[in-house]
């Protein structure tokens, strides 16, 4: 216990501030709360405004915001050393709003920002993207004539354009600073590298170098960050020997694990396990590194073997490791894994005084679709904020239930918490999928008014992605090119949108365009002008893409690229080459099994389907409803009428599926082409619906020249409401 007769005097209570600052460099959580409870029976932390501060700086780097802010709201007149404590604790963590909320309420009790406050702002603008209040607190900062105090405020305008994806502004406040350090230089190279302009930061490292400006650990870490990027091994191995030659590899975890993330995104896991072999001291981070880039690489299983395997060496997982951890078991579903992992946390540790596992934990509950359990985790986070809710929103989204999502969205209002732009950017999604124009252009009113869309890019690609899902193009487009940045999700929405609604030429120029632009595109970018190629037949530029996909090394990686590829040859006719992608792909799932079947059947090959269909079974594969529809397609035209009736008869019973439209209209077509008619005319009329299917049936037997029934058909279908329409196509059947 702390006596008050011992610590009365400053010195002890500067020894005070010194050993609260050791035990936030240790991130010392356990023996930081004894001491507070100590310092809170003296109530030194009120009447020591160091301790307070340092206090709130504990807890900020353990991570314990919650916690920080209650010490900084029971401290009687925070200064600005006290602010800025805090602000830099949300702004390491992420918690951009707060900076912002932090920095507003500065300025209303009339405190002045120093360069420590003004370093935090930016970070925060950088991290969300507002560009615009950036841009005003960079002419505040000229005005007051900080670039001439403090290069690092120089340095930090640079990253936080760079950030903002604004590359010309970052260039420009760059070749304007009077000293070129290497800070700032490391910011430059960070911007290239944060948009996707892996070459320019390798451009911009060497001109570095000419100048005679040594990179420190960061900015190798930053370059390796590029090499990953751009799939750029072989310059990721001659920096690799650069650190080595420099003797910083054993001394410097930071670029051990940049070395290991480097590795992992050029596919070269080997390598990556090899760097991290090579270390005989590993921290946390590097462990983490490991872990994480497989489960990045889609081996998420042996990314909880390397999670079970850290525990298993006497490392303490830490928040990124159970975040990591937490990531894979959504990727795989493995509720069960997820929830053991849940109770790990629960013993080693209080989960909830750090919002980062909690958020991790909702997210995992959402993805395996245990949004329930989703929910009674955020109930009991002791520091709810808007973050949590999104994910539960977010997870009913991914999930297809979209009024859930906007039930949640009320619900996350009556809590008193106001939507950001991840709330925003998820209803504008959820509008789109549900093609509500109304509301979708309301919230497209409250953006503008609240001025986001020209300081949030994330709001931008979801108006774009919303806007083109309602075939609103000139709207998708308006929006697209007043973008500030525009990415690679901007630009794919676009290119989505086209390929949805059938402007399949349009989707591959925009593709084009997006590639002049800069932005390297994506899986989804990918899959999306595939199937753009696969519409038209465009062959020879689905062949073009295939090998830009092979450059980029994604063959194999995603699921999305593969089906994607199978499905647009198989489209395009090139069957051989549709079956050689299929046979090559490391998981064959019901999709790319259906895009195969369904070329071989639109191609007249219906043996072969049936054959596929036969061997997707032997792999415990479940059909869906386009599978089944190819298939009784297939049977129909082989005149394969009992096994067409085997596999109708069984799609609600075997499959789950109840047949659509589109199944009984096969069955109305196999029939009638074997003279079924009156099992044709008796399953037409015992539909539900039967006016939609009555024209198939009139034209089965138009040209199977059964007028007879084609007179009774008739007399139905002209008494069904919505069918005389479709009467006119058949002539012969007024006689």
């Amino acid at each position: 216990m702390i006596q008050n007769a011992s610590i009365v005097d400053s010195s002890k209570d500067v020894a005070l501030v010194a050993f609260l600052k050791v035990l936030a460099n240790q991130k010392d959580i356990c023996n930081a709360i004894k001491l507070h409870a100590d310092i809170m029976q003296c109530d030194l932390h009120t009447q020591n405004a160091f301790i307070g501060s340092a206090l709130v700086g504990v807890y900020t780097k353990c991570n314990v915001l919650a916690k920080a802010q209650q010490v900084f709201d029971e401290l009687p007149s925070p200064n600005i050393v006290t602010w800025n404590t805090l602000m830099t604790g949300f702004a390491r963590h992420g918690y951009s709003q707060k900076v912002f909320r932090c920095f507003e309420q500065i300025r209303v009790k009339g405190i002045l920002p120093d360069d420590v406050t003004f370093l935090c702002i930016l970070k925060a603008c950088g991290n969300l993207k507002a560009i615009a209040k950036g841009t005003e607190i960079h002419n505040e900062i000229v005005e007051q004539g900080w670039l001439r105090k403090s290069t690092t405020l120089g340095s930090a305008l640079v990253d936080m354009y760079g950030k903002c994806g604004a590359l010309t502004k970052a260039q420009e406040v760059f070749d304007g600073l009077p000293i070129h350090n290497v800070i700032s230089w490391t910011g430059l190279i960070n911007a290239y590298v944060q948009h996707g302009h892996g070459w320019n930061a390798l451009a911009c490292f060497e001109s570095m170098q000419d100048k005679g400006v040594s990179p420190n650990s960061f900015t190798f870490a930053c370059i390796l960050k590029a090499c990953g990027e751009i799939r750029a091994i072989e310059n990721g191995k001659r920096i690799h020997e650069e650190i080595v030659r420099k003797g910083l590899l054993g001394k410097d975890m930071v670029l051990a694990t940049a070395l290991v993330d480097m590795y992992s995104k050029c596919d070269a896991l080997e390598r990556a396990q090899l760097v991290f072999c090579e270390i005989s001291v590993r921290d946390v981070g590097l462990w983490n590194a490991l872990i994480t880039g497989y489960s990045d690489n889609g081996y998420a299983e042996q990314a909880l073997i390397i999670f079970e395997q850290m525990k298993g060496e006497g490392i303490s997982p830490d928040a990124v490791t159970y975040a990591a951890a937490l990531r894979a078991c959504g990727i795989l579903r493995a509720s069960e894994k997820g929830r053991g992992i849940h109770d790990d946390i629960m013993v080693r540790w209080d989960w909830k005084i750090n919002n980062a596992v909690g958020l991790a934990l909702v997210d995992m509950y959402a993805k395996c679709g245990l949004l329930l359990k989703a929910q009674q985790v955020v109930d009991e986070l002791p520091f709810q904020d808007v973050a949590s809710w999104n994910v539960i929103i977010s997870g009913y989204y991914q999930l297809g239930h979209y009024e859930d999502a906007l039930q949640y969205f009320e619900k996350m209002k009556s809590h008193g918490l106001s939507p950001d732009t991840v709330t925003f950017a998820c209803l504008l999604k959820v509008y789109g999928r549900l093609g509500a124009v109304k509301e979708g252009e309301g919230l497209y009113s409250q953006i503008l008014e609240k001025g986001l869309l020209k300081e949030y890019n994330v709001l931008g690609s979801a108006l774009v992605d919303m806007f083109a899902k309602f075939g609103a193009f000139a709207r998708a487009e308006e929006v697209f090119y007043k973008l500030p940045v525009r990415d690679v999700v901007s630009w794919t929405a676009l290119i989505a949108g086209y390929s949805l609604y059938g402007y399949n030429e349009e989707a591959i120029d925009c593709y084009e365009k997006m590639k002049q632009d800069g932005s390297s595109p994506d899986d989804v970018t990918f899959a999306c002008v595939l199937k753009a190629c696969g519409s038209i037949g465009a062959f020879e530029k689905g062949e073009e893409v295939h090998a830009e996909i092979a450059r980029e090394g994604l063959l194999g990686k995603f699921c999305l690229i593969g089906n994607a590829l199978v499905d647009m040859y198989a489209k395009c006719g090139a069957l051989a080459r549709a079956q050689e992608v299929f046979d090559k792909l490391p998981i064959q799932d019901k999709v790319c099994w259906t895009a195969l079947i369904a070329g071989f059947c639109q191609h007249g090959y219906f043996r072969k389907a049936l054959h596929l269909f036969n061997r997707m079974k032997e792999k415990a594969l479940s059909p869906d409803a386009l599978t089944l529809t190819c298939i009784l397609k297939a049977c129909g035209s082989l005149g394969a009428t009992e096994k067409g009736k085997m596999y109708f008869e069984s799609m609600a019973s075997m499959y789950g599926i109840p047949p659509q439209l589109e199944h009984y209209t096969c069955m109305v077509v196999l029939f009638g082409k074997m003279g079924y008619f009156n099992n044709a005319f008796e399953m037409t009329n015992n539909m539900a619906a039967p006016h939609v299917v009555w024209p198939t049936l009139l034209s089965v037997c138009q040209k199977r020249g059964n007028e007879k029934l084609g007179f009774l058909v008739f007399e139905h279908a002209i008494c069904s409401d919505g069918c005389s329409h479709h009467i006119v196509s058949f002539p012969s059947l007024h006689k």
